[in-house]
């Protein structure tokens, strides 16, 4: 059973490449993206950041953890594909694999914020807002500062797309 954990800005190609290598490997994909979409669609309307409720996230994280729990339970191979750039979050992740005999690979998207952000401005109602990057930005820097010895730490295989 592998796990994939993607880790970039919105923008970086994360989505589209969980879809290819998902079909790939035979994963599932949780994405909190889609938990959203699926939110949206179940009160009649499409995604969109501008008409998003933010007090929903808390039920974004309760589907989120409840698809992680199904995958695990299943053993089914899986792919996070969110930003996962906060470290803590990530190292609670890693436990939880590990712990249910899952092989861990990090892919991260070293794909410069400027491109990222020129990428979002394409995705009309489903942008990510300038904010949103400017609060990200740190988690990036530092992961690509550390995730080589994150990894190694933690027994994580790291791929790198560069793109």
């Amino acid at each position: 059973m592998e796990a994939v954990v993607t880790i970039g800005l919105p923008g970086c190609g994360k989505s589209t490449w969980a879809a290819g290598e998902a079909a790939r490997i035979g994963a599932v994909i949780i994405e909190r993206d889609i938990i959203r979409a699926e939110m949206a669609r179940d009160g009649g309307e499409e995604f969109s950041w501008a008409s998003w409720d933010f007090s929903w996230e808390a039920e974004v994280t309760r589907r989120w953890q409840s698809a992680k729990a199904a995958a695990l339970a299943a053993g089914v191979s899986v792919i996070f594909a969110d930003t996962n750039l906060n470290i803590g979050y990530r190292r609670e992740l890693v436990a939880d694999l590990k712990r249910a005999g899952y092989s861990v690979r990090y892919v991260f998207f070293d794909v410069a914020p400027e491109v990222c952000r020129a990428r979002n401005a394409t995705r009309g109602p489903k942008a990510v807002d300038e904010v949103a990057y400017d609060r990200l930005a740190p988690g990036f820097q530092a992961a690509q500062e550390s995730l080589a010895d994150e990894a190694r730490e933690l027994g994580v295989i790291l791929e790198v797309i560069r793109n």
